[in-house]
This record gives structure tokens, sequence and C-alpha cells, in this order.
């Protein structure tokens, strides 16, 4: 993004503006760049950027190899579907702004990204990225032309709109539940022109080796509503999330009680999270956000609402317009 937006004229100490980072640390692979560092970094180069959408070219400028490791270790991999699965559970080797989930959608296979934390604002310009950087990568790690069936966006359509039709070249739903990238089954098990057996394995020991490590790194809260985020109309319940992070349930609950918190209300923070970002991002219907939230009577959401907020989530979306 940095060297993008140089080519404008856009120096390094305008972007790290407010971020508390020094421009000699921003291209060292040694900087730890702290989660709200990058969300204000993205804020500087939107804002200061000529013009819309540089979501989407940041993403089209990239390759697999931006990804770094992980996208070492999927290039090597011998299918676009063993791919996209490592990808999935590596991801989750440290903090992202987004993750995804892979699975199959009727004759079709989805791609879904969701954010373990609220975007607000910058949530178009994320989503922009990581699917106009598969949109980049697909045809060079396949070696022949790409194209996906249909993309469905959760946020609603931009002014801009015109750059997606000529990014993705196929049907964009915009105001849609989640952020999804369709994908034709067919192209599941074509085989990557770039496999290697040798480097996959030694790419996935290393990915191995960093998801144990970070383990322990990534605060436990935070993987939580990673689990949470994924499935947000239908929340597990506390004894699944346990079993997912490889604790008893009263282990857990201990944590948590230490971290003076409970397991209801990091579920109630991330269902207000899903609730606000969809009220000022989107044009989906309040009842159809209740659900997406998990209530399936609208009354029920509204209270909870206001419960979490102080207002409704009618006031809320009038205030934001």
């Amino acid at each position: 993004m940095a060297d993008i937006v140089n080519e404008r004229g856009i120096s390094d100490a305008d972007i790290l503006k407010d971020t508390g980072l020094q421009v000699s640390e921003l291209r060292k692979r040694s900087t730890l760049i702290r989660y709200e560092q990058v969300l204000k970094m993205i804020e500087n180069a939107i804002s200061l950027y000529p013009e819309p959408g540089l979501g989407l070219l940041v993403g089209s400028r990239e390759n697999i190899t931006s990804w770094g490791l992980l996208g070492f270790v999927m290039m090597s991999a011998p299918d676009l579907k063993t791919s996209l699965e490592i990808g999935t559970k590596y991801l989750a080797a440290g903090p992202a702004l987004v993750d995804i989930r892979c699975y199959p959608a009727d004759n079709d296979y989805c791609i879904e990204a969701y954010t373990p934390m609220p975007l607000g604002s910058l949530l178009p310009f994320v989503v922009e990225e990581i699917f106009s950087s598969l949109y980049a990568t697909f045809p060079v790690i396949l070696g022949k032309p790409f194209m996906a069936k249909e993309i469905h966006l959760s946020y609603s359509e931009p002014s801009y709109s015109d750059k997606y039709d000529k990014t993705f070249n196929c049907p964009v739903y915009f105001d849609s539940p989640g952020n999804y990238f369709i994908v034709d089954s067919s192209f599941l098990s074509s085989p990557l022109v770039t496999a290697n057996s040798v480097s996959a394995e030694l790419c996935i020991s290393l990915c191995e080796e960093s998801l144990i490590n970070n383990q322990y790194d990534i605060d436990i809260e935070y993987n939580i509503r990673r689990i949470l985020v994924r499935t947000p109309n239908t929340f597990p319940s506390m004894e699944q999330v346990a079993d997912e992070l490889g604790m008893s349930i009263r282990s857990l609950r201990r944590y948590l009680v230490e971290k003076e918190t409970s397991y209801q209300k990091i579920l109630d923070d991330v269902r207000m999270e899903i609730a606000i970002q969809l009220l000022e991002n989107s044009k989906v219907s309040l009842a159809d956000i209740g659900e997406r939230v998990g209530f399936s009577e609208y009354n029920n959401f509204r209270k909870a609402f206001k419960r979490w907020t102080g207002t409704s989530p009618t006031a809320f979306r009038e205030g934001k317009t």
C-alpha cells in the first residue's frame, strides 16, 4: 500500500501520521505493527489518495509472495482446493484484519471474508483488497484464466462501483449478509503450476511452528471473537468454543473471570459490533440484521441493541445518515 500511494506523491510520513511509528520502522521486517496502527495507516492512505477504490488497486497489484510464508506454502500446494485449505488454517497463525473460511455452496465453492474486529468505514478497503488480491493471484498459480462466478458484499454500493466491474468482471451484489467470493467448483481440482512438494513440506513445518508459538501470544479473548464472528447467525456455545481452543470449559471460565469478563459479555460485544457495522455500511433491513446476529424476532433484537448502545437500531442508522 505504501509503495502505491508513494507513486502519487504521498510520503511515508503522511501515511504514518498519528500512528506512533517512525518512517525508519515502516519497511523493517522486524517492526511489529499493532492492529490499531494498521487501521490508522489505511485511514490516512484513503483520505490522502486522490482516487476512490484504493483497496481494489492495492489488492490487484499484489502477488502471492506478498502474503509472506503463507503465500509460499499456498503456491506450493498441489491444487487450488488444498491451497485454500492451507490458507484458511494458517491465516490463524497471527492477528489479521480479515479471516477467511471456505466451504461448498450448492454446486459452487464459497470463500467468505469476515473481520474478527469491527472496521467501520474501513471495511470496504479491507474486503476490496483481499478479493482483488485473490483475483490477481489465482490466474498466476493456476496458469490459466480465472473468473469468479459472483461476488457478494455486506456494505452498500459505493460511488465508484464501476471499478468493481472492471476488477472482477462478474456479477457483484451489495448489501448482502456477508462477504462471499463464489468460485465454480470445477476450479478446485485444477493443479497449480507453482506446485512443489518439497517446498510445501518445508513451508508447512514452518507454519505449524508459527501456529504453535502464536497460540500463546495471541490473546484468548481475541481468538474467542475470531470463532464467534465466523458464523454470526449461529453462534457456538461456550463449550464448543472451549473445545476449539483446546481448553476445558472450567479453564476458559476461570481465564475470563481473571480478565474480568465473561463469555456472554464477549458474545454480546460481537453481536453489537456486527450489527453496528451493518447499520453503518449497508442498507440491509433491520430484521435481517437482527437475524444476522442471532435474533429470530426483531423486537428481541431491538431491545438488545438498545441495552447495548442506549438507542434503537432505527435511531442509530438515522443518526449515521
